[in-house]
This record gives C-alpha cells, structure tokens and sequence, in this order.
C-alpha cells in the first residue's frame, strides 16, 4: 500500500468536511460507543472528498484479496477517540440485522490514522 495514498489536498478538504462534526460535542451516548468518543455517520454525506479513499484503486485491490468476491463496502464511518476511553467491547457490526448473511464468514476491513 503506498503511503501517500491520496494528497495533501484531499486530507485538507476530508479534514474541513468533517471538522463541524469534530468538535468534541456530539460524545457518545452509551459504554459500547465510547463516552469519550466522537463518532461520526453518514460519512460519504458529509465529508463528499472521502469517496477518493473508497473508490481508490489501491484500496480496492487490497479489499479484493482480504474480503470474499461480491462483497458489500458500507459502514463508512469515523470514530474519533480521545484519551481516557476505554477500549469496545467484541461485537459483530452485522448482529443487528434481522436477516442471515450465512454462507458467508464474517470479515471486514478498518482503516486507521
């Protein structure tokens, strides 16, 4: 994987979308979403700039050999942890839906900074 996967323009304008939902006052409502955590959803419609991350090239082939074929990119979300949290519980991010995914194994992908 490269390092410089995207440039410095790009990080500027992901950091500007997402600076309003950045300001350490939308924290966690529960334990499992960290109360010294920041999270934030919908990402694609808030910070447009970061679809340059998931549609890029690199991510998709290292996506394309982790993850099984026809797989499903969702979740894009930002979780801005500060210190002192304590760190989330085991969980699986599909648990909540009403119906099986079976045949399939369970696996994702995170990426961090």
């Amino acid at each position: 994987m490269p390092e410089n996967l995207v440039d410095a323009n790009t990080i500027g304008a992901i950091k500007v979308e997402l600076g309003p939902y950045l300001q350490k006052s939308l924290m966690g409502r529960k334990n499992f979403e960290g109360f010294e955590s920041e999270r934030v959803y919908a990402f694609l419609a808030k910070a447009p700039s970061i679809a340059e991350l998931v549609e890029h090239p690199a991510i998709i082939e290292l996506l394309d050999k982790l993850l099984e074929p026809t797989y499903l990119l969702s979740a894009n979300l930002a979780i801005n942890a500060y210190p002192g949290e304590t760190p989330q519980p085991y969980h699986a991010d599909h648990a909540s839906l009403p119906v099986s995914i079976a045949p399939r194994p369970m696996a994702s992908a995170s990426f961090e900074r």
